[in-house]
């Protein structure tokens, strides 16, 4: 069996669909990544004891503490809202330290420096300045 060769122009336009195919798959799997970039990075005063810090992720991971308790699990941006879906802590006891980071279920920017956390009721349990 023969096959007729495709004409020049056929092949153009079949390369042509290709590429903007590629182009808008790409494009769409890089938008959620740079969303969440303005998330990534460190919140609150890591160094100073007894206060809670989070670090978040470019791979959706975070680690911290709430001033007591070391905090991992993952985070993830849906339309500028953080949520937590594995929170994990340490459950030590530290006298006199308000350990509200680590009942967070979600977040939200509050200008471009600080995230506000709220509980799983949506109540606002406390924040942190981007460091």
């Amino acid at each position: 069996m023969t096959t007729k060769p495709q004409s020049l122009s056929r092949r153009l336009a079949a390369g042509a669909t290709f590429a903007v195919l590629v182009a808008s798959i790409a494009s769409g799997c890089a938008s959620p990544a740079a969303n969440q970039s303005r998330f990534v990075g460190t919140w609150g005063t890591p160094n100073v004891p007894g206060s809670p810090s989070l670090v978040l992720s470019s791979d959706g991971m975070l680690s911290g503490t709430d001033g007591c308790n070391r905090l991992s699990g993952s985070w993830q941006d849906s339309n500028g809202v953080l949520t937590f879906p594995n929170l994990a802590s340490t459950m030590m006891f530290c006298s006199g330290v308000d350990t509200w980071l680590s009942r967070a279920k979600s977040a939200m920017l509050k200008g471009e420096n600080t995230l506000e956390f709220s509980d799983t009721s949506s109540v606002e349990i406390g924040s942190l300045p981007r460091n």
